[in-house]
């Protein structure tokens, strides 16, 4: 699964928002994906990658016309709009690793992960997702797919998205659908931390945590992983491990059903102290 490249997603948002057909941003976002493509890409495949982004930019430049002509955007413009930074990048990555004899193929999860809007955010509907991802594959078994992030389809067929962050969550579900034997989330830290570093001094990593134990740091403030993200993943015992892509040497957390370990439950109860000592009670 992958994200958009850094700040993409906002600079995409920020063209509906402004409401104009913005050419210098257009560009902007067309020269930074075209910069990567060179870095990644050679032949035929940088070819391939440099005429689907004009065809996508050109999509979004209709879709900038006529939000002008109405004078706002519809939620399903900005769900097609803002979802084209996790394409790009997944097409970049299957496109490079195509390139170093990996079988990649590269999958849009617009056309799988099939989802239905609720008061608690989006309902993965599941057997349409497993059966569309089946017939997708088709009996291939390539070697790895790279996934869109973020991007889904509701019952109709329309393009939408799982929200912001929601690249993590994307992950999980695949995860699920996939039958995984585990998930793994890569950011820019070595794990989750027994403390906040700003706050606790001499934290460390904690090298396992229960699927409870990370839901309550999460809900006492830790930013580690949504709880959503969990959910997919705690319905089919699936072990999470949160890494570092700039240090992936480095073992990092495993989230999973296991038992408490007791760097855990000190991380608990620092996180329990903090949350009480900041809170004022009304006046």
């Amino acid at each position: 699964m992958v994200s958009a490249s850094a700040g993409i997603t906002d600079r995409l948002l920020q063209l509906l928002e402004n409401g104009a057909a913005d050419g210098a941003a257009l560009d902007a976002i067309r020269v930074h994906h075209l910069t990567l493509s060179e870095a990644l890409l050679q032949g035929d495949r940088r070819e391939t990658f440099r005429l689907e982004l004009e065809e996508d930019l050109g999509t979004i430049a209709a879709i900038l016309k006529a939000v002008r002509l109405l004078g706002r955007s519809a939620p399903e413009a900005r769900s097609l709009v803002s979802g084209f930074g996790e394409v790009w990048s997944a097409r970049l990555l299957a496109g490079y690793l195509a390139s170093t004899g990996v079988g990649a193929v590269f999958v849009h999860a617009g056309e799988i992960l099939t989802i239905r809007e609720s008061e608690l955010g989006p309902l993965v509907l599941w057997q349409e997702s497993g059966r569309r991802l089946r017939e997708h594959l088709s009996g291939a078994a390539p070697e790895v797919l790279v996934i869109t992030g973020y991007v889904a389809r509701d019952e109709a067929g329309v393009r939408t998205t799982l929200g912001r962050n929601g690249s993590d969550f994307s992950a999980s579900i695949f995860g699920r659908l996939l039958e995984a034997a585990q998930i793994t989330i890569w950011t820019d830290v070595d794990g989750v931390m027994s403390g906040d570093p700003r706050l606790v001094s001499e934290t460390t990593v904690i090298p396992d945590l229960s699927y409870h134990e990370a839901m309550e740091l999460a809900y006492f403030g830790a930013r580690i992983i949504h709880p959503r993200t969990m959910g997919p993943a705690v319905e089919r015992g699936i072990p999470i491990y949160i890494r570092n892509s700039f240090r992936p040497g480095e073992p990092g957390t495993r989230i999973s059903a296991g038992a408490a370990t007791a760097t855990a439950s000190r991380a608990l109860r620092r996180s329990t102290a903090l949350r009480w000592s900041t809170w004022k009670a009304p006046a």
